[in-house]
């Protein structure tokens, strides 16, 4: 989401009045846990409403929005070892868009991964986050897939979350509901 320069910008050019934007996997600036003083979206995303477990109506449609994902097991294990657990997370435009820019710099906590943003390993915690979803809203927005749903890897694995797929199968039943994360994201 912040990786590229113009985001914001681009946003303010597309002719939607109202864009929606949630963080995920690979958002550790904007996640309090890998980020000791997590960077406030709303103050990089002026085009745009960041939505980080809250809902927007909009028209009188009510969207939810999360940017949790479960905790992928693999990328877990990834450590974090650039440049002395220090990364540039994004470059954000500062005044003049073509002459600079505003570095912003996040500490990455050792035997975190990268990737890790925003995730919850399967279990209670994960659960909860879940069960905090509102059951009157029109449209959900996850960064991942409940399981079953678009998540086959190319390898050949369900990876979406079974916790996610049963809160709103059995409980929120949304008109419909957005979500991505997986890049191959097959069936």
């Amino acid at each position: 989401m912040f990786v590229k320069l113009r985001s914001n910008f681009t946003l303010g050019q597309l002719p939607p009045k109202h864009k929606l934007v949630i963080a995920g996997n690979h958002d550790g600036l904007l996640d309090s846990k890998l980020c000791a003083r997590p960077t406030d979206p709303q103050t990089l995303l002026t085009n745009a409403t960041y939505l980080q477990d809250e809902s927007v109506t909009i028209y009188g449609i009510k969207i939810y929005g999360s940017p949790c994902v479960k905790e992928n097991r693999e990328s877990s294990t990834e450590l974090a070892t650039v440049a002395r657990h220090y990364m540039v997370l994004s470059a954000i435009p500062e005044g003049d868009v073509t002459t600079s820019y505003m570095l912003l710099y996040c500490k990455i906590p050792e035997h975190t991964s990268l990737h890790s943003a925003f995730s919850l390993p399967r279990g209670k915690a994960l659960r909860e986050h879940w069960r905090a979803i509102p059951t009157d809203i029109d449209v959900l927005v996850t960064h991942g897939p409940p399981w079953g749903h678009c998540d086959l890897t190319c390898k050949g694995y369900n990876v979406g979350c079974k916790d996610l797929l049963e809160e709103v199968k059995d409980r929120v039943k949304p008109k419909f509901h957005i979500f991505g994360h997986l890049h191959e994201g097959m069936k």
